[in-house]
Order: C-alpha cells, then sequence, then structure tokens
C-alpha cells in the first residue's frame, strides 16, 4: 500500500514540478487560493455548531461566553434575534464556502487551459527547432499524439488531478483537526476506516490502472497512425477495396481505448458504494447508543451537526482523492512524453544568424553523409562546383544519393565530413537560415494545402501581408497566370481541395514552381520536378523553368538525360563511379 502511495505521490510531485517552469506565478496563487479555501471550508462547517447550540437552549448559551466583544454582543441579544443573526451567519458562512471551493475549481482549470497552450507551444518551438533528419526517423503520428492527446493527459489526467488532490487533501486533514476536538473517538474510526478501504483498494487497483494507461495511450496512437494512412492513401485504398480493412483496424484501437476509459472511470468510484453505507451506519450505531444510555439528544446535536455536514463534505473528498490518485497513476506515463519533448521556456529565440551572399558559386568539398545507424555512407566525398546562373542538372540510377544531395544543399541535412561552401564560406549553423532563405525547391509531389491558390504559393504568409503584384508575377513565370485568372471564376482565391484534388498534375507542378519563386530565391532546385508528368505537359513546365535561365541559378535533378538538354552541364551520379572522377558532361 505504501509503494503505491509513493508511486502517486511522485507523479504528482513530478507534475508540480515540471508545471512550475511554465507560470509560476499563477501556480503559487492557486496554492495560496487552496489553503484559503481550506480554512473556510472548516470555518462554514464549525458554524453550524454555534447556530444549534443556540436552538437547542432557552437560556444562556456557554458557547457565547467563548467569543470575545462579538460574544458579549451576541448575548445581549434576545433569543429570537440571536437565533436569526446565527442562522444568517451560518448560511452566508456555508454560501461562501462554496463559493471559494467554485473559485479554487474554476482556478485550478483556467490553470490547466493555459498549461496546456504553453506546452503545445513549448514543443512546436522543439518541432520547429528540429533538423530533418528527425522527422524521417520519427513517425508523424507520435508527433501528433505528443502535440494533442499526451499534452492533454498529463494536464487533466496528471498536474489537475494532482492540484484538486492537495486541494482535498487541505479540506479534509483541517475538518480532520475540527472533528478530532469536537468527537475524537468517532473521528479516528471513521479515519482509519476510510484509510483503510481507501489505501487498500489503490493500492489493489495500482497496477491495473497503470496498464489501462499505457493500453489506452498505445490505442491513441493507433488510432492516430491508422487514419493517416487511411485518408493519406484513399484513392489506393478504394481502388484495391481495403477500406474495411483500415476502419477495423482504426475501431478496433477505438473500442480497446474506450474500453480502458470506462474501466477505468468504474475503478475510480469503486470504493464509494462501500463507504458511504458503513461510515453513516456507524453515526446511526453513536445515536443509538446514545440515546439508549438516556443522554439528552439536544445536548448531542450540536456534535451530531457538525459531524453530519463534516461528513458530508469528508466522503466526497476520500471519493475524489482516491479518483484523481487513480488517474494520476494511469497518466504518469505522460509526464515523460511530454517533459522530454517540451524545453524548459516556451519560447525559443532563435540565434542570430550571419548573412550569406551569394555572388560567384556554391561548392561541395569532399562531402560526406551517412544516415543514422547506416552500414555505409549514402555519399562519399563528393565534390563539385555551382557557378552562378548557371544550369546543371544531375541524373544518376535510383539510390545513388540524388535525392540526400538535394536535401544538403537545401541545408535540410548536416554533412557528415567535408564542407559545403558559398563563395568559399562554409555553411553552419550561424547562416543556415540566411542560406535556406536564398534557395527555392520544387519537389516531384507538391503538397498543396487545402486552401486557396494564393494560400499556397504565398506559403505560410498571412492573407493580409501577401503581395498580390508578386502573386501575379511568379504565377506569370511559372506559365499558371491565364489559367488562374481566366478560367478559375475566383481566381487566386479558389480552393485547391485537399492536396490539391481539382487540379492537374501539371497545374499543381506550376503552383509548386510559382510558390519556389514568390519568396525570391537566388538558387532553384528541382528534384524530379517533371518525372511524374506526361510529355506534353512536362515540356510546358520544363519551358517555364528554362525561361528564367540567366535570372536564377538552376539545379536540376532527373532520371532521364532527355530531361535535361538545355542544362548548361550535367553531372552524371554514378555508382560505380568514384567521387573524384565525377565530371561535367557537356551537352555538346
Amino acid at each position: 500500500m505504501l509503494t503505491t502511495f509513493l508511486k502517486a505521490a511522485r507523479g504528482t510531485i513530478g507534475a508540480i514540478r515540471f508545471a512550475g517552469r511554465f507560470g509560476r506565478r499563477r501556480l503559487a496563487i492557486n496554492f495560496a487560493v487552496i489553503l484559503v479555501n481550506g480554512v473556510v471550508q472548516v470555518m462554514g462547517v464549525a458554524s453550524i455548531a454555534p447556530f444549534l447550540a443556540v436552538a437547542s437552549s432557552k437560556g444562556s448559551v456557554p458557547l457565547l461566553g467563548k467569543m470575545p466583544v462579538v460574544g458579549a454582543w451576541l448575548a445581549s441579544l434576545a433569543h429570537r434575534d440571536l437565533l436569526i443573526t446565527m442562522g444568517s451567519v451560518t448560511i452566508f458562512g456555508l454560501f461562501f464556502a462554496n463559493f471559494l471551493m467554485w473559485l479554487t475549481e474554476r482556478m485550478r482549470l483556467r490553470y490547466g487551459a493555459f498549461l496546456i497552450q504553453a506546452l503545445r507551444e513549448g514543443l512546436m518551438a522543439n518541432y520547429c527547432a528540429r533538423p530533418y533528419g528527425y522527422y524521417l526517423a520519427t513517425n508523424s503520428s507520435v508527433l501528433l499524439k505528443r502535440l494533442t492527446l499526451d499534452i492533454f493527459q498529463f494536464v487533466n489526467g496528471v498536474l489537475v488531478p494532482s492540484l484538486e488532490i492537495i486541494s482535498r487533501l487541505v479540506v479534509l486533514i483541517l475538518l480532520l483537526v475540527l472533528l478530532l476536538l469536537v468527537a475524537p473517538g468517532i473521528t479516528l474510526l471513521v479515519a482509519a476506516l476510510c484509510g483503510l478501504i481507501y489505501g487498500g483498494s489503490l493500492a489493489l487497483l495500482n497496477l491495473r490502472g497503470r496498464r489501462l494507461g499505457h493500453q489506452m495511450s498505445a490505442a491513441s496512437r493507433t488510432m492516430l497512425q491508422t487514419a493517416q494512412q487511411f485518408f493519406g492513401a484513399i484513392k489506393a485504398i478504394l481502388l484495391h477495396g481495403k477500406a474495411q480493412y483500415f476502419a477495423g483496424q482504426f475501431l478496433g484501437a477505438s473500442a480497446t481505448w474506450t474500453g480502458c476509459s470506462a474501466q477505468a472511470g468504474l475503478l475510480g468510484n469503486l470504493p464509494r458504494y462501500l463507504l458511504e453505507p458503513v461510515a453513516y451506519g456507524i453515526l446511526v450505531s453513536v445515536v443509538l447508543v446514545y440515546v439508549a444510555n438516556g443522554n439528552e439528544m439536544a445536548t448531542m446535536l450540536p456534535k451530531l451537526s457538525i459531524l453530519a455536514l463534516a461528513g458530508y463534505k469528508m466522503f466526497p473528498s476520500f471519493q475524489a482523492i482516491f479518483g484523481q490518485a487513480m488517474n494520476v497513476l494511469s497518466s504518469v506515463y505522460s509526464i515523460k512524453e511530454v517533459a522530454d519533448c517540451v524545453p524548459q521556456d516556451a519560447t525559443t529565440i532563435s540565434p542570430r544568424q550571419l548573412p550569406v551572399h551569394f555572388a560567384k558559386s556554391l561548392q561541395l568539398d569532399g562531402v560526406v553523409f551517412s544516415y543514422p545507424g547506416a552500414m555505409a555512407p549514402v555519399i562519399q566525398g563528393l565534390s563539385m562546383d555551382f557557378p552562378k546562373y548557371t544550369k546543371t542538372g544531375i541524373i544518376g540510377p535510383t539510390g545513388c544519393g540524388k535525392s540526400t544531395l538535394v536535401d544538403l544543399i537545401l541545408g535540410l541535412h548536416s554533412p557528415s565530413g567535408g564542407r559545403i561552401l558559398v563563395d568559399g564560406a562554409p555553411i553552419s549553423a550561424e547562416n543556415i537560415t540566411s542560406w535556406r532563405a536564398l534557395v527555392g525547391y520544387v519537389p516531384q509531389d507538391i503538397y498543396l494545402l487545402d486552401d486557396t491558390i494564393a494560400a499556397n504559393i504565398a506559403l505560410g504568409i498571412p492573407e493580409e501581408k501577401r503581395d498580390l503584384r508578386k502573386l501575379r508575377q511568379v504565377a506569370d513565370a511559372a506559365h499558371i497566370l491565364a489559367f488562374v485568372e481566366n478560367e478559375l471564376p475566383q481566381g487566386f482565391e479558389t480552393m485547391v481541395g485537399e492536396r490539391g484534388v481539382r487540379l492537374s498534375g501539371g497545374q499543381r507542378q506550376r503552383i509548386g514552381i510559382a510558390r519556389a519563386l514568390y519568396h525570391g530565391p537566388e538558387i532553384l532546385v528541382l528534384d524530379e520536378a517533371t518525372s511524374a508528368l506526361d510529355a506534353a505537359t512536362e515540356k510546358d513546365v520544363m519551358d517555364a523553368i528554362y525561361e528564367l535561365s540567366g535570372q536564377i541559378t538552376m539545379i536540376m535533378i532527373a532520371h532521364r538525360r532527355s530531361s535535361l538538354d538545355r542544362c548548361d552541364r550535367i553531372i552524371d551520379l554514378n555508382q560505380n563511379v568514384s567521387s573524384a572522377s565525377i565530371s561535367a558532361l557537356s551537352n555538346s
């Protein structure tokens, strides 16, 4: 039993320590309100005793003599006026106590909502700062789960329950102190009974609760991953009639999650059904024994009322502490998931970037690159030069490292060895952002947002900051302006649909070219940009690209040499030729 309590306590302390990184002042205010709430709850319960003492006595009330100043004034009142005054004070005290309880809960939930936002800001800052290789090695469903479900589970399954446990414990301890002063024997008996039932239940159900938490986490990941795969490959899935397979996987994981969630809720409420009748049975037994011994009920009424009212407030607290402890134990895994990925400060300050000037050439000097865990380098000792304003084509068989070379040029990977130089200056962490601002990129598969054509060309720029003149300029350079303005009733405000399903392949590629040109790059990198197009569409797209000759440096990756027939030179990345012997092959 002690081990289980320690696990729950460690989870609570860990959650609060981690949350303290974000909004320390808010957290301190929450604790202050929790303490005040506990004191007021006890005062509200205790205020019933003077009222009942006055109600059950026609003469003087000894209790008033213990109240300096106020007691003398109350003793001077007529019995009826005294009864009304004391009753009003009691009702006001209970209303105020309940209001403060509501205020405590409101502050707790508002802090939880604030923390969810702060953690998501921190995690997004972490994601934005991650290198490209991190995303290649991590399933996107895991990243989404951390950003949505794990943060939510940490706050609402660990932190908010932990704050409620502390709030309830404060009230519970102060009420127990009050009851020990009023009726120590009954209090000790009921407290021991509560501790035995709830503590034993927590110890017995600890393992089951933790297992349920891990099962729910795994089911959440499966649901996200299956849904992503289903919608991402919907054309092939429908074509091959495999929709039911993916639906079955998703619904199976969903059934696991909902079943575990229901079980966790039932486990949290289990001890209540046993404790309440037993505890109130003890209270009834005490009353019966007291009356059977010939005692006057009027003398016992104030104590019994305090016991009954305190019990009314204590039993829900016992139950809430147990239920929230079960929540903490079943959700404690989320602390590690969130704490390992969220930086201590939710705001990330990017280091100041040095400028990059591209006036002469881009050079690769003995570049080596290996993926983590790979047996051999993908690129070994590669050296080449890309003079400014030239058109360089790169060909080679599948697996020779063309796409990796592109990622190195774009600054998405850092070389394992060798250097990438711009006008003789190496690209490094101090200037990588400045370098990327000079490069435009057109991949084979253009990812389009489910948004307007304007939003897709000016990717990541708010609507109010988009330059319509520049939009028209780059759309014209990409040979798509006439289509947008003459064939689409809404022009640049036309919605393209998810992944651009309302556009043809050639239109999507032209939007990709316009997007690459919108930010005014000095180097344009095209990675198999036309390989998925038919011959006629490929010619149209390549015509649009080659019209930029003399205005921008071009690096074009392709499988076929024929796609690069108008390049100034072609470099063949043949796996069977050492990097030292790679040479530029003239078109002539």
